[in-house]
């Protein structure tokens, strides 16, 4: 019988955020979006950390599970460690994990890389380019935080893999999602429609509503000045996926990146005024010239965000730690 020489590679997940977005996304969803495209090269398995009960968890019964866990793992993998893991990966147990010749990468997402107990991986996996140039800048001026870095962008949710877009005779745009940091006045309320949801089962419950828009908001409040928590520019990916434009502002983390800075519906401050007359510009530009030039940069950005592209992504930060 022929061995299988596939490289394992576990997403690694804690039992008790399964239903948290970034958790879902960036190990279920994840996996499963880009096994087609590498399953030939790895093997690519959940890993799921079992964390105790409320009233039984403390320091040590986290540990003692983590511990648990490691043992489960075959030597000479990879694991992929996502978010809310992270902080329990100190470099204690980063060195036990090496004995069993077991590399690790730290999934940020939109975490500061810098705060938190957590050891040193052998790589950095980054999910925006302004993440990677912090993370850069980062151990430029600080030498000791070693690690490779490695760039794999924020995926949309698997269930918009093959959405189906409909005609749509007039502009219609939707913000997706939790209000908490995006930049809405009841003026601009009026203009748009706000289509709530938190999480995977929220957008579950909205995937039937999104082909009535073809415009996605997304101007965002921006972080502190010197922070270094960078959001991926989901909600661009989101709209690409849905076929549909984006408004969003200049500071919204990689919006230039992807749209260029002479994208058409790109917004300067978070001015009412200012989004109002875009919105406004936005219907009187409807299927024109310029509508149609925002549709073909977001279909370039979706087209970097797409399962195929992901897989490659994921494959070179593979081929790196191998190096």
């Amino acid at each position: 019988m022929r061995r299988n020489l596939k490289k394992k590679v576990f997403f690694v997940y804690a039992s008790n955020k399964v239903m948290q977005g970034s958790t879902n996304m960036r190990a279920h969803q994840l996996k499963k979006m880009l096994e087609p495209y590498l399953e030939t090269k790895y093997e690519l398995l959940l890993s799921r950390v079992t964390i105790p009960p409320k009233f039984l968890r403390n320091g040590y019964t986290i540990k003692r599970a983590f511990n648990v866990w490691a043992k489960s793992l075959p030597p000479n993998s990879i694991v992929f460690v996502t978010k809310a893991c992270i902080q329990y990966f100190n470099s204690e147990f980063i060195k036990s994990l090496h004995k069993k010749d077991i590399k690790v990468c730290f999934d940020y997402v939109d975490s500061d890389f810098s705060i938190g107990p957590q050891g040193l991986p052998d790589m950095h996996v980054c999910t925006s380019y302004t993440q990677l140039n912090y993370l850069k800048q980062y151990q430029q001026e600080n030498p000791n935080f070693t690690g490779s870095v490695s760039l794999i962008l924020h995926n949309y949710d698997l269930a918009l893999v093959n959405f189906k877009s409909k005609p749509i005779k007039k502009f219609e745009c939707a913000y997706i999602g939790t209000t908490a940091r995006t930049f809405l006045t009841s003026r601009i309320e009026d203009k748009i429609t706000i289509v709530p949801a938190l999480g995977v089962s929220g957008m579950q419950r909205i995937l039937a509503n999104l082909p009535n828009f073809n415009a996605h908001y997304a101007v965002q409040i921006p972080q502190e000045e010197g922070s270094l928590l960078a959001k991926p520019f989901t909600k661009g990916f989101v709209a690409a996926a849905c076929n549909s434009v984006l408004l969003t502002d200049r500071k919204t983390h990689d919006a230039i990146e992807f749209l260029g800075a002479d994208y058409p519906y790109l917004v300067d401050d978070l001015n009412e005024n200012e989004i109002i007359c875009m919105i406004e510009y936005m219907t009187e530009t409807f299927q024109t010239a310029v509508w149609f030039d925002a549709m073909d940069r977001m279909k370039e950005m979706g087209d970097k965000v797409a399962p195929a592209s992901l897989a490659r992504q994921l494959d070179m930060c593979l081929q790196l730690l191998d190096a």
